[in-house]
């Protein structure tokens, strides 16, 4: 009637644009709240040390990367509950029923981070018709997610003297000091939601991890006032007269707005995908919430070995802070097909993916496998 886990876990992971470092525990318990099982609740609590490191091209990072990585090792302590129910009358191929879950964590019994998040899954699965594959299924499924930030961008211990000049912001044009920039966007890195491939977050059709808010990258200069941070490819000028500074591109003065059209360099109120004059120069920061959502079409290809075939649409997208995650204009799709192999060792996925209306820097198609996981 009861079920208790306890795990350890030592990762590296290198992604794009930089390498995690983590190490923690984990314990759950749980307990069925009807007789046949099928729903239950758990409660858990983990405790975790995570460190950001970009050694190869620090100077090269969008402001809330720079800040992970300039806090070094930080501690996360957390604990929550989740609710489900699973009715599908199969675990792996299923033909009929529903799954549903539903989570709250909080993140701040001490440690670094503080956040309150919650996340819930669904899946909906119904037969296909005859003139179909035999015991063929279609899957409607969804998963979102929400955190609400606690911390400030200035529990973050920088380690450097910033500009006195830029401590009035009105007096810098299109630089500043690092905890001035995206101080809205205070949820951790290590914390944020990123998109795209399989897995959690899933969003095929695109590479993972590569869909979400994106700002410019960031180069620093040392001043005699402090240092001060401003976009890649734009240098510091200095007003002698007035103390103020400007970061310039190719001579030109960049001012900050969105879209500033002189082709090369970005400004640090860059956003949306078109602002960005180099999107080579800008960063997927991650969202502090999310929505995936996934058509599927499921259809034996050899029920002996467990293999199956898939067919699917995907949608949705990442959020920054502040940004509405049902404002479905703004979320991305994809489409494609692969195979589904419940082999002895766990679940395995091949899929091919194709993004619809794929953006310069987007690869078309993406190719993506997986071992051990499936999430609906």
């Amino acid at each position: 009637t009861f079920s208790f886990s306890a795990t350890a876990f030592l990762t590296q992971v290198r992604f794009d644009d930089f390498e995690q470092d983590q190490q923690g525990i984990e314990f759950a318990v749980g307990h069925p709240l009807n007789i046949s099982n099928s729903a239950s609740i758990s409660l858990r609590y983990g405790f975790s040390q995570r460190r950001v490191k970009q050694e190869d091209n620090f100077d090269s990072l969008a402001a809330p990367i720079t800040r992970q990585v300039l806090q070094g090792r930080q501690s996360t302590s957390r604990i929550g509950v989740n609710v489900g129910i699973d009715t599908r009358n199969d675990r792996f191929a299923a033909t009929e029923g529903y799954l549903a879950s539903g989570g709250i964590e909080y993140a701040g019994l001490g440690g670094f981070s503080r956040f309150l998040s919650l996340e819930a899954r669904g899946g909906y699965y119904f037969g296909a018709p005859d003139w179909l594959f035999e015991r063929s299924t279609f899957v409607l499924s969804t998963r979102i997610g929400f955190a609400l930030p606690f911390n400030s961008v200035n529990d973050f211990d920088l380690g450097f003297q910033s500009s006195t000049v830029c401590a009035d912001p009105t007096n810098c044009t299109n630089a500043g000091n690092l905890e001035d920039i995206d101080d809205d966007i205070r949820l951790p890195l290590t914390e944020r939601y990123f998109l795209g491939g399989l897995g959690n977050t899933q969003l095929r059709g695109y590479e993972g991890r590569s869909l979400g808010p994106r700002r410019a990258e960031l180069r620093s200069t040392e001043l005699a006032s402090g240092r001060v941070y401003h976009p890649v490819g734009t240098e510091i000028r200095g007003n002698p007269a007035t103390g103020e500074i400007t970061a310039f591109c190719n001579d030109n003065p960049v001012f900050g707005n969105p879209g500033n059209g002189n082709g090369q360099c970005n400004s640090l109120g860059d956003k949306k995908f078109s602002d960005f004059d180099d999107i080579n120069e800008a960063q997927v920061i991650g969202g502090s919430s999310f929505i995936s959502n996934s058509f599927e079409y499921r259809f034996p290809i050899s029920e002996e070995i467990g293999l199956l075939g898939i067919a699917f649409v995907d949608g949705g997208n990442a959020f920054v802070e502040g940004d509405i995650l049902f404002d479905a204009s703004e979320w991305r799709y994809g489409y494609g097909g692969g195979v589904l192999w419940f082999s002895p060792f766990g679940p395995l996925q091949l899929v091919l993916g194709f993004p619809v209306d794929p953006r310069s820097d987007e690869s078309s198609p993406v190719f993506e496998f997986s071992v051990g996981g499936l999430g609906i």
